[in-house]
């Protein structure tokens, strides 16, 4: 495999852009893959702020379109666990069978050792338990290790973080510098296909089927 080559998650936002520029910076052969999980993502402005940016760096960037799989293994178990009286993390599920996945089987077919994300994270090799770990990052507000828990060792030994080492406002500060249109976007916030709210969206999902109950301690 060709250590290199890396596979890198471009969401449209100002952190994988910014990430973009920073690994061809560090003389990688960058390929930028958007995973579509939505129909209305399919016409989004991210989506095309993605496509644009593939052209502006040169890179090969693939555009895969997972709405289905998505709605089957991410949807429909948030609303089938709220439904059981639990409290799902669809986006910690999603890192793991969705996105992180996805991103693996590109590189092993792009013949590619490294993956890469926009996440605030930082890996650390911890010789006591004989594998590599997540820790915190630069900027601890910012801090999504708990969100790549369920992540594989073997697949860990494969991911690097470029934001890893710095601050958000650090970040737009480069991304302004690269020239990267969207570096004062707003950070996208909750559950992606939720924008509405969870509840409002349970509501409209399940309708008459939520019903008042107690809070068990």
């Amino acid at each position: 495999m060709n250590k290199k080559r890396i596979i890198l998650g471009l969401s449209g936002g100002v952190d994988s852009s910014t990430s973009a520029y920073m690994l061809k910076e560090d003389g990688f052969e960058v390929i930028g893959v958007t995973l579509v999980v939505s129909k209305e993502q399919r016409e989004s402005q991210d989506l095309k702020d993605a496509i644009s940016l593939g052209k502006e760096l040169n890179i090969e960037h693939i555009v895969l379109d997972i709405v289905d799989e998505f709605n089957e293994k991410i949807v429909k178990y948030f609303i089938d666990e709220y439904s059981k009286g639990m409290t799902p993390s669809p986006c910690v599920v999603c890192d793991e069978i969705i996105k992180i996945k996805k991103l693996i089987e590109i590189a092993n077919l792009k013949e590619a050792y490294y993956i890469a994300t926009g996440h605030y994270c930082e890996i650390s090799k911890e010789n006591r338990f004989k594998r590599n770990l997540f820790k915190k990052p630069k900027d601890i507000k910012k801090d999504q290790g708990y969100m790549l828990y369920r992540i594989e060792p073997e697949i860990i030994e494969r991911m690097i973080f470029p934001l890893a080492k710095y601050e958000k406002t650090i970040v737009r500060e480069k991304a302004k510098k690269y020239g990267v249109k969207v570096f004062d976007k707003k950070d996208s916030q909750g559950i992606c296909f939720a924008k509405e709210g969870y509840l409002e969206f349970l509501k409209k999902m399940l309708g008459d089927k939520i019903k008042p109950g107690n809070y068990l301690d």
